[in-house]
């Protein structure tokens, strides 16, 4: 049985990862919490029940690992974890039962993003010290079907690409530090990932690290 937030157990993705498991949606992380409570109870025989929580997640990407709101939605979980299996389960029920806490990664806080400008076919760059090569390798390999133009800051004054005219003071401030542009089709989109705070999917220590806590429930 999958116990996840309303219309998740409908996607795609978990119809083929859960296929044979009875879904139940919820609303609140209170409202999953007893769900659980009520299937454990109403099991006549040994069961299994996956209670999906991705709010602390979502508040990690939002606002930050080490955000209070991020520490607030932990804390509203686990309460309700204690009030409704470790509290509320029947304590014949609870003696008999396994309690599994778990994530699939970790999380750290990326910083302050720095966002392409210019245009989806027009991208200009601004590099951190040090980064300039990194991102260059970067954006030929990554928009590579695109066959795309990649130039140095240098290069484009030398090409004069944004005009003949002795650059101003001004221009050069906002002049990138590398621009991309492709042969053919568009070359950005905004999918909402540079206003996250909190990041996975790397290999720093802290994203791989994840908790893992196992132990009956009549013994919390």
């Amino acid at each position: 049985m999958i116990v996840a937030p309303a219309g998740l157990n409908d996607s795609a993705y978990s119809g083929q990862a859960t296929t044979g498991a009875r879904g139940v949606g919820y609303r609140t992380v209170a409202r999953g919490a007893c769900r659980v409570r009520e299937r454990l109870a109403a099991a006549e025989r040994p069961t299994y029940c996956q209670f999906y929580v991705p709010s602390v997640d979502e508040s990690a990407h939002r606002a930050g690992v080490a955000h209070p709101e991020t520490d607030a939605q932990l804390a509203a979980v686990c309460a309700a974890l204690e009030r409704e299996l470790v509290d509320g389960l029947d304590p014949a029920v609870a003696e008999r039962t396994l309690l599994i806490v778990t994530a699939d990664h970790g999380e750290v806080d990326g910083g302050d993003p720095i966002p392409a400008v210019g245009g989806p076919r027009n991208l200009q760059f601004y590099a951190r010290e040090g980064r300039e090569e990194a991102l260059i390798e970067a954006l030929r390999e990554g928009l590579a079907p695109l066959d795309p133009l990649v130039l140095r800051r240098e290069e484009l004054l030398d090409e004069d690409l944004f005009g003949d005219r002795e650059p101003s003071d001004r221009f050069l401030r906002r002049c990138p530090d590398v621009l991309a542009i492709p042969d053919e089709g568009f070359a950005w989109y905004d999918d909402g990932h540079l206003s996250q705070v909190g990041m996975h999917g790397g290999l720093h220590p802290d994203k791989m690290l994840v908790p893992f806590a196992a132990g009956r429930v009549s013994a919390l």
